[in-house]
């Protein structure tokens, strides 16, 4: 297992730990959590790098990598439903599961549709 893809493991990891920190009602446990999410989002950039820097795409990273990031994401929107309408989590979770669905179906069609920066900054 590369480096990038163990940052991939570690971002996937983080997800139950970043939900448990938004619905703990600690002293602080927001700033905890958003903390650890943005130290998660970053390996995203962090992995990525590593990986063309070595050479050493691996199967488990291209695979892994979307879904990681996919379920930090969502994981952290539902956590913040308290605060932020249902609504537009509701919207946001629905337009990833569109957009995952249309590349999933130009891949079987023989078309990868890779992430465009503006698309990872979004992110």
């Amino acid at each position: 297992m590369t480096a990038a893809d163990q940052l991939t493991v570690a971002r996937a990891l983080s997800v139950p730990v970043v939900v448990l920190l938004f619905a703990w009602d600690f002293p602080g446990h927001a700033y905890w959590a958003t903390g650890l999410f943005v130290v998660a989002a970053l390996t995203d950039q962090l992995d990525g790098w590593l990986a063309r820097r070595s050479g050493r795409s691996t199967d488990l990273g291209r695979i892994l990598d979307p879904i990681a990031d996919k379920i930090l994401v969502m994981a952290a929107l539902v956590a913040l439903i308290p605060v932020l309408p249902a609504w537009m989590v509701a919207a946001i979770i629905a337009r990833e599961f569109l957009v995952t669905g249309l590349r999933q179906a130009a891949l079987e069609r023989g078309v990868v549709v890779e992430a465009r920066d503006l698309a990872k900054a979004k992110t």
